[in-house]
């Protein structure tokens, strides 16, 4: 698979999505004019259309970030995160797994840390933030545990008392 302009909702996703928007109350055409795309694509992305052979027909992936936006869900909730990313770049974050789960391992609170970070992303759509603070003080755990919650964020970790970029 090739990162593309389109993506098919995961078996997981359609179940998780039809029932989402049974908790918002509104008809799946209701839904679909809430969300800005039709019903014939809302019944796509549901897997109720379009299907070829037991495949869910691809929908834009600007129609899947509609609707996650609107139920306040992430895109990789309805669309599996190695299509929603990309082979080559799932390929590329599969590398950086256990250093991952070796700062996660020990990772206690700091809830607040991690929502002004997603207060910051969803604030701004562009710049950096730099995670300042003395060695040993979790930086690095900060940023793996927001990259654990958020899979679909493209990250890079710079660890420069080891001399080496991971």
């Amino acid at each position: 698979m090739n990162y593309s302009d389109t993506v098919k909702s995961s078996p997981q996703g359609q179940e998780k999505l039809k029932e989402a928007i049974k908790e918002t109350g509104l008809t799946q055409d209701d839904f679909a004019k809430e969300t800005n795309i039709s019903l014939d694509t809302l019944k796509r992305v549901l897997g109720t259309k379009g299907k070829k052979n037991g495949i869910p027909a691809s929908v834009d992936r600007f129609v899947v970030k509609n609707i996650a936006n609107f139920l306040k869900i992430k895109p990789t909730d309805i669309v599996d995160p190695r299509e929603w990313k990309g082979d080559k770049l799932f390929k590329y974050q599969q590398k950086f797994k256990a250093l991952i789960d070796e700062k996660l391992r020990l990772f206690v609170g700091r809830q607040f840390v991690l929502e002004s970070i997603e207060n910051f992303i969803n604030t701004y759509d562009r710049g950096y933030f730099t995670i300042v603070a003395k060695p040993g003080e979790g930086k690095s755990s900060i940023a793996a545990k927001y990259v654990h919650n958020n899979p679909d964020c493209i990250y890079y970790f710079n660890i420069r008392s080891d001399s080496q970029n991971r």
